[in-house]
């Protein structure tokens, strides 16, 4: 079950990432899938063809996290790659993801090769346990995590876009389960630009 829908000037693109997905446990290789040939096909068809200031891909599982041990696109090395590798080579501007399932929130950036800035806002959880993450695991000290994001408490996500349409900004925050904010990062639409390169 996918489906895009539109909000402004804004592409909401949902995903499945559970009816075609591979065992995590597979090696690597070009078999091992999350989200299957026909659904990989018909984000790229919505991406390419989206005039949408901002395209925002909504994923359960988080997608730039490379340290992960559990559920992760991460995982599946070769099919993230290609849609990341598709992005840049498509120069698809304005895309940024969101997800879940980590039982932590943060905010994730990488800068792939002769393309922009992409981050994914992870939120979760509101009322599932919270990550029983130690210093000296892997995932503390995420490289790609852009600082004083994590957050290991019962949270919610707000994404609010504002701005002239070529100036829009999108603000991500974590807010703690009674409202109250715990972090905030702004990106600018100009910076999620292909043009820059």
């Amino acid at each position: 079950v996918f489906q895009r829908f539109r909000w402004a000037d804004i592409d909401f693109f949902l995903l499945d990432d559970r009816y075609h997905r591979k065992p995590n446990r597979w090696p690597a290789g070009p078999d091992k899938r999350m989200l299957g040939l026909a659904q990989m096909n018909w984000l790229k068809e919505g991406l390419v063809s989206s005039d949408a200031t901002w395209k925002v891909v909504a994923l359960g599982n988080q997608v730039l996290n490379d340290v992960g041990r559990f559920e992760t696109f991460g995982r599946y090395p070769e099919e993230r790659k290609e849609l990341l590798d598709w992005i840049v080579g498509q120069k698809i501007d304005g895309v940024v993801f969101i997800s879940g399932d980590r039982h932590r929130s943060e905010l994730t950036r990488v800068e792939p090769p002769g393309g922009y800035p992409l981050y994914d806002f992870t939120s979760s959880s509101i009322t599932a346990g919270i990550a029983n993450l130690k210093e000296d695991d892997a995932e503390w000290s995420l490289p790609n995590r852009v600082e004083g994001t994590l957050l290991l408490e019962h949270s919610f996500g707000l994404m609010r876009f504002s701005g002239p349409r070529k100036e829009r900004v999108v603000t991500f925050s974590a807010m703690g389960k009674d409202g109250t904010l715990r972090w905030e990062r702004s990106v600018a639409r100009t910076e999620l630009s292909s043009a820059k390169n």
